[in-house]
């Protein structure tokens, strides 16, 4: 991913916080965290994974680790 991209995704990150919003919710929810996602890193997937759990919301949560794939030619 470029820099400009991760530095946008940086900026947004202030603005976009709907964490007070969390308790709104009242369906199940699957919180996927991928190590290195950039958009939502899985420190904040933890996060979310506390506000929903301590609401008393059912939650699954899952963190996916990266293969290693090597393109042969």
């Amino acid at each position: 991913m470029s820099r400009a991209r991760m530095d946008f995704f940086a900026r947004e990150l202030h603005i976009f916080d709907v964490t007070q919003q969390l308790y709104k919710i009242n369906v199940p929810v699957w919180i996927a965290a991928g190590k290195y996602d950039v958009q939502c890193p899985v420190e904040f997937s933890i996060e979310m994974h506390h506000y929903l759990t301590s609401l008393k919301k059912v939650t699954t949560i899952l963190f996916l680790k990266r293969k290693n794939v090597s393109n042969k030619n």
